[in-house]
């Protein structure tokens, strides 16, 4: 049977006996997105209770067995009986939360990065600054230390 992601358009060819009758999850291999694939027989309101085929597109097909995994499929299957929309939103949910932890992660690699430029920049601005008043601050230093002398020789 030929599939096609939803989200990131990859085309596989999973064996019709892999969905049954009935369908099964799938998840992509290459964007993570998750879908129901529905089998040639199938009837909406039955979903069985088996873990996400995971679909890559180099032809190899395996079940999920992460705890994790189980879970968030347990609570998939729990929306199971209710309409499509009730599951199309539990997976959008999923989705936007997958989302956010990237782009968090991304957020807070990005700020380290940021952080260690501003600390080279700011190292930078306090060198040049020195390159400038550093040279006055010791011609004014030597002044006022020959004042010192000549107004105590006096």
């Amino acid at each position: 049977m030929h599939v096609t992601c939803d989200h990131c358009d990859s085309d596989y060819s999973v064996p019709s006996q892999l969905l049954g009758g009935e369908g099964r999850p799938l998840r992509c291999g290459e964007c993570g997105s998750r879908w129901w694939q529905q089998g040639e027989q199938s009837t909406m309101l039955t979903r069985s209770g088996r873990r996400t085929l995971v679909v890559s597109s180099n032809g190899r097909y395996r079940e999920e067995a992460h705890r994790f995994t189980s879970f968030f499929d347990g609570i998939s299957n729990r929306f199971a009986a209710q309409p499509d929309d009730a599951t199309a939103l539990a997976s959008q949910r999923f989705q936007r939360l997958r989302e956010t932890r990237g782009q968090r992660r991304y957020r807070e690699s990005t700020a380290i990065v940021e952080a260690e430029f501003k600390e080279i920049r700011d190292f930078a601005q306090m060198r040049d600054t020195m390159r400038v008043w550093l040279p006055r601050m010791i011609a004014i230093g030597l002044f006022a230390s020959a004042m010192l002398v000549l107004l105590l020789a006096a």
